[in-house]
């Protein structure tokens, strides 16, 4: 294979084209307006240093998709020549498009409980859960791992589905999930509500003070269907984050951010402490385990989330309450003084 079809795999796929140029630039440009709204009505949603630390996740992923884009691409179009039991016709092309879209969020849904569930796969996702913070910004902070690992999930759409398809559908299902990781837009009228996700429901699957739920991404139907879904309620605002430090892993380092968990999951599978199964494919907490950054699922007995089990929920919310609500919470200091050179200087030097 040329270098230039590995790298644009597309290419070799007839009627394909790559969006993910387009997909970047619409979330920017959200991003901007989430940016310009904020200031204008006074709310701060945006530290500087966790917003550097989320476009630096970006560029790291954007930069490994293109090192591995034809391992997405080409075993996806590879099944379908082989193996496709429906060729498209201008008969049946409706329902191939809408297959491709139902099972796109079908598969989604799937494939992000599962990486809530399984040490392995959350290794992958970890990353967009560890931000403090919840804007536009969040939605750029993903791992490269989360293009790897879930992807064989959407092979069973290569019988029925040409990769054209799927490939514009999977985009499809990315673009319309950019606009829920916002804190400025409230709830929604009851049947968008209802039937949509939203960024009420996302931002209860975001926050830690409420357990993990709604795993959907485009309809909250899945989790009504299959009993994952929450409320989000006026009572308890909702904690984002992994734990009630300000800096996740006690660094800004991304390169740490991405792969930590992953070497958490195999320093435990190599400690001889749990089976290999429960190490890979089970959520294992507790001392000894996988900490600091384990507080994704609660402790129905003791209330308490993750590490933190010893304490209350509740005390726990309302600790990193004060500080989110605080626009100058002292407790908080690196997050509120600009940058200087000292900072470039030893941000630069820790990543290297």
């Amino acid at each position: 294979m040329s270098a230039n079809n590995w790298f644009a795999p597309e290419r070799s796929v007839p009627g394909m084209t790559d969006l993910t140029g387009t997909l970047n630039a619409i979330w920017a440009g959200i991003l901007l307006t989430e940016v310009v709204t904020s200031i204008a009505i006074g709310r701060h949603v945006y530290n500087l240093r966790q917003c550097i630390n989320n476009l630096s996740s970006w560029l790291l992923t954007t930069l490994y998709i293109s090192l591995v884009k034809a391992l997405l691409v080409l075993p996806y179009a590879w099944l379908h020549s082989k193996c496709a039991l429906v060729q498209v016709t201008p008969d049946n092309s409706r329902w191939v498009h809408l297959a491709a879209f139902v099972y796109s969020d079908a598969i989604f849904y799937c494939g992000h409980r599962l990486a809530h569930e399984c040490n392995l796969m959350w290794s992958a996702h970890v990353v967009h859960h560890s931000s403090p913070d919840y804007n536009y910004s969040t939605g750029f902070r993903a791992s490269f791992l989360e293009h790897t690992l879930p992807f064989m999930f959407y092979w069973p759409l290569a019988l029925v589905c040409p990769p054209e398809v799927y490939f514009f559908h999977k985009f499809l299902n990315q673009i319309l999930q950019l606009w829920v990781h916002t804190e400025l837009i409230t709830k929604l009228p009851w049947p968008i509500e209802f039937i949509l996700v939203t960024p009420s429901h996302h931002r209860v699957h975001h926050a830690r003070n409420y357990g993990r739920k709604n795993f959907s991404g485009l309809f909250i139907i899945w989790d009504r269907m299959f009993g994952t879904f929450q409320e989000e309620r006026t009572d308890r605002k909702p904690v984002y984050g992994l734990n009630s430090q300000p800096v996740v892993q006690g660094t800004y380092n991304p390169l740490w951010h991405q792969v930590h968990h992953l070497v958490a999951t195999f320093r435990l599978a190599a400690s001889g402490k749990v089976s290999l199964f429960t190490a890979f494919y089970t959520r294992t907490t507790g001392p000894g385990m996988i900490n600091p950054t384990t507080t994704d699922k609660a402790d129905e007995k003791s209330g308490a989330l993750g590490k933190e089990k010893a304490v209350s929920a509740v005390s726990i919310s309302a600790r990193a309450a004060v500080r989110h609500d605080t626009p100058f919470d002292p407790s908080y200091p690196w997050e509120r003084r600009p940058l200087g050179a000292l900072d470039l200087y030893a941000g630069t030097r820790r990543a290297l």
